[in-house]
């Protein structure tokens, strides 16, 4: 799943750092290259949900496999899971020194919020386009966080604009105004059986309130604090139940109530000594 490889390449990033463990970066590295060659399609553009999971294949030596085609990816690529790579690969672009990797990152954010703005925005799209189905809100709320991450790698403005216009839409479409938090999907009139349900799950909610306390740091609006604590504040009795997916809610809360501490780093990107000075700075 290019989800799971995406978390795997985040913590190995964050862990060679907080460690100091160069074969980290380089783990993180690989498992960057594997998506890159294996999951990503420039056609999308985009990372496609996952690799086929041959047990014949994948039970062969490396020798081996090189003879053998590799198992086929799955055509298409999903909103949430992108929006998720963008941050991923945003982060790993400046702590590995790849510029290429921004370039990807910012190529797949723009055909998200081309999708987003065209009113085309699906939890599903691949080179033929996206579906004719509404995004869900965690398509939204990883939008946001993209948008926010390369607002902060590349200080484009754009980035800011198109963030509060992300917001906007995410807080009109599923924030429960009475009751506080994001419900998973729009309200459908016509929906029948289980679809009429909506819910409200603490890890998309988490995702929103980060990328709004950042957009709260950002635009000094209050407006995005206030939303941020009451999507977390649904989740003040029952965060306990969620075991180890409770770790971003903790952090999410440390941002809310924290706050942000800004430091300056001046000097070259390639200059040893900075990149170390950028590195305990994260």
């Amino acid at each position: 799943m290019v989800e799971d490889n995406l978390g795997l390449a985040r913590e190995f990033l964050e862990a060679g750092i907080l460690l100091d463990r160069s074969r980290y970066r380089e783990t993180a590295k690989r498992i960057i290259n594997y998506m890159m060659e294996q999951l990503y399609d420039p056609a999308a553009p985009g990372f496609r949900g996952s690799q086929g999971a041959h047990s014949d294949y994948f039970a062969l030596s490396p020798d081996q496999r090189t003879d053998e085609a590799p198992p086929a990816p799955d055509p298409s690529c999903y909103a949430n899971s992108n929006g998720l790579a963008v941050t991923v690969l945003l982060d790993a672009a400046w702590k590995l020194g790849d510029s290429t990797l921004q370039t990807t990152a910012l190529q797949v954010l723009e055909r998200l919020d081309s999708m987003a703005q065209t009113g085309s925005f699906s939890h599903v799209y691949s080179e033929q386009g996206p579906l004719d189905a509404p995004a869900l809100f965690t398509d939204w709320a990883w939008l946001l966080t993209a948008l926010m991450q390369a607002h902060g790698n590349t200080a484009n403005e754009s980035y800011l604009e198109r963030a509060v216009a992300v917001a906007q839409i995410m807080m009109e479409r599923f924030f429960d105004q009475d009751g506080g938090g994001f419900y998973d999907i729009e309200e459908q009139s016509e929906a029948i059986g289980h679809l009429q349900i909506r819910e409200k799950t603490l890890i998309d909610n988490t995702v929103a309130a980060q990328a709004l306390v950042r957009l709260h740091q950002s635009t000094r609006n209050e407006d995005y604090r206030q939303v941020a604590e009451a999507a977390l504040s649904v989740f003040v009795d029952t965060f306990r139940e969620q075991g180890e997916f409770a770790a971003d809610y903790g952090l999410a809360v440390h941002l809310l109530k924290n706050d942000m501490v800004e430091v300056t780093v001046e000097g070259r990107p390639e200059d040893p000594g900075c990149q170390k000075l950028l590195a305990a700075a994260s």
